[in-house]
């Protein structure tokens, strides 16, 4: 089970361990929420709340791609 917090010194035992994208990995995060929390002072955040950054960011970026091959497919038509 992930920890709930993980704090400014445990980042950055991560981070000089495994860098920011593997310390990104193992967290479940997106590579910029933890360099995000790196260059924030004072700022502790969930692994939870940071999951659900990534969650809403992926789908984003699936909603972007879906309209996209939409287009090229021909079923949406821009006017």
């Amino acid at each position: 089970m992930a920890r709930k917090t993980v704090s400014k010194p445990e980042l950055h035992a991560l981070v000089a361990q495994h860098g920011q994208a593997g310390a990104a990995d193992i967290l479940g995060v997106t590579p910029a929420a933890v360099s995000k929390r790196l260059s924030t002072e004072g700022r502790q955040d969930s692994v939870e709340t940071l999951r659900r950054e990534r969650i809403k960011l992926v789908r984003a970026q699936r909603e972007k791609a879906d309209r996209h091959n939409d287009m090229v497919a021909g079923r949406t038509v821009w006017k």
